[in-house]
């Protein structure tokens, strides 16, 4: 999925290696139900060998504490800010939020498209924007600090998550954290993640002009822009907390070294170290290094 296939030696061996991990593990957890699916089409992994757990967000730098002032990042109060985070290459699809910007900026003047972030996409990226003559309304900041990247966040006015292909998205959870409308492709775990129309709005992959709509929309519509955030907010308090998170993950090891001890009384010539689990007294132990 993630390159649209398998194209050269390196990526096949990977897809090897992957396959082999998938095949010896007693259990393995993907991060969303989309790439649950991609494992059983692409490796043959048996449903009940999967178990799904979301990725988190600590929710609290978003909304707390010092950040950078934005005019150091050359933003002023008035701008319109629409920002993507993310690694630059292709399947990001930070291309289909540049090729947005001109009907954005047909009906909104005022924005500006914050660009965070960096990868071997961005000389096709920095081309697009010169052939659209959008140097004077997109931002490609490259790498920023955390204070700089929560300026953003908290003075954005919406957050856009264009991916082609996404396993999780997990900048999706940092704008809903930060309490920034989000529109987002509805792609692998971004159609997960987002529930459209309540916590916030999703688009067909690769469409601009559907992107710009969505986005468009936003700005126009305060009452839904806090409507959206509302709702994400209580989403991540509730579903994307690290806590709940952590109890699963320990509830999936637990399970595993509780199936490998009565497996270990059943059969004598059965080693723990082989499936590499750890029996402490009579019970299953998560060590952490």
């Amino acid at each position: 999925g993630r390159n649209s296939g398998l194209h050269n030696p390196m990526q096949r061996r990977i897809s090897d290696i992957e396959w082999y991990l998938g095949y010896e593990a007693w259990r393995v957890i993907v991060c969303s139900g989309h790439m649950r699916n991609e494992l059983m089409s692409v490796f043959g992994t048996p449903a009940d060998k999967l178990e799904v757990i979301p990725n988190g967000v600590v929710p609290a730098p978003f909304t707390k504490g010092h950040v950078a002032d934005i005019a150091t990042l050359g933003f002023a109060a008035s701008d319109e800010i629409i920002m993507f985070v993310g690694r630059l290459v292709h399947e990001k699809g930070v291309q289909v939020l540049v090729e947005a910007m001109p009907h954005v900026l047909a009906a909104r003047p005022r924005a500006k498209l914050a660009i965070i972030g960096a990868g071997p996409f961005g000389d096709e990226v920095r081309r697009l924007v010169d052939r659209h003559a959008l140097g004077s309304f997109v931002s490609m900041l490259g790498f920023v600090s955390d204070e700089q990247c929560t300026a953003v966040y908290r003075n954005a006015t919406v957050a856009a998550v264009p991916s082609l292909y996404e396993p999780f998205g997990i900048t999706a959870l940092e704008a809903m954290a930060a309490g920034v409308p989000l529109v987002a492709s509805a792609v692998g775990g971004l159609a997960e993640i987002v529930d459209h129309g309540r916590n916030g709005l999703l688009v067909p992959a690769g469409e601009a002009r559907q992107l710009a709509a969505a986005i468009l929309q936003l700005m126009g519509d305060e009452k839904l822009r806090r409507g959206l955030t509302r709702a994400a907010s209580h989403d991540i308090r509730t579903i994307y907390d690290w806590r709940a998170i952590a109890q699963r993950t320990v509830e999936v090891y637990s399970g595993v070294l509780g199936e490998a001890r009565e497996q270990a009384i059943a059969d004598p010539d059965f080693s723990l170290a082989a499936a590499g689990g750890a029996m402490r007294g009579q019970g299953a132990e998560v060590a952490y290094n």
